[in-house]
């Protein structure tokens, strides 16, 4: 994986006290215990990712934050998309480098593709399991206009609306067992790194065509 990104409140602070092969095996690391981190993402050093969800007032409004193991994901990404039951809108997100050799230059793209059937979303995106769950510059939403469902590029879900579907939403927590942890920490409340592929970057072009999504 390239990494392409750094994020953070405090800098590179919690990644600098680490030596180089500190740092690279901190990378590799994808195993939390029980919990399956995604290639896309990778937490400050002190964070210990677990499965869970919890409720967080964000720019965009109330929403509810679930964190899943890599192993479950896209299962459980599936199961949230049939609580629309109708036509959705999707919302594709992208922020790739224009030249790979220059990662940090990245460019913010936004595509939507309105009144697509749901059957026929999930038709498109199974071809595309690994780049959704796995591409730490790629965000994926989809919404009614009553709450949107949201696979965010740090390859956690965000619930907005969520009172609109409360009763389907916590149907899907229960089947999967994710517990509610009020306190519970998620990678963006620290420093981080997004990774991504050339590869990736490639195929995202074809999911958005596969869609007929048109950038905004």
């Amino acid at each position: 994986m390239n990494i392409l990104k750094l994020f953070g409140q405090h800098g590179l602070k919690s990644f600098s006290n680490l030596t180089r092969e500190e740092f690279e095996k901190h990378l590799e690391k994808r195993r939390y215990g029980d919990f399956k981190l995604s290639q896309g993402i990778t937490p400050a050093p002190h964070i210990t990712p677990v499965a869970g969800f919890t409720k967080r007032f964000l720019d965009e409004g109330s929403a509810i934050v679930v964190s899943v193991s890599l192993e479950i994901l896209f299962d459980f990404f599936l199961d949230l998309i049939d609580i629309f039951q109708e036509q959705v809108d999707v919302f594709v997100e992208t922020s790739y480098p224009s030249n790979f050799d220059f990662p940090l230059n990245r460019t913010n793209k936004k595509f939507v593709r309105s009144h697509i059937d749901i059957s026929i979303l999930k038709s498109i995106i199974f071809d595309f399991e690994d780049q959704l769950v796995n591409d730490g510059n790629l965000c994926f939403s989809i919404t009614n206009n009553e709450f949107e469902i949201q696979l965010s590029e740090h390859k956690f879900f965000v619930i907005f609306g969520w009172e609109e579907c409360k009763s389907a939403l916590g149907e899907v927590l229960l089947n999967y067992n994710i517990p509610l942890l009020p306190k519970m920490q998620l990678v963006t409340d620290f420093e981080h790194i997004h990774s991504t592929t050339e590869e990736f970057a490639e195929k995202s072009e074809q999911l958005i065509a596969t869609l007929g999504a048109e950038e905004e």
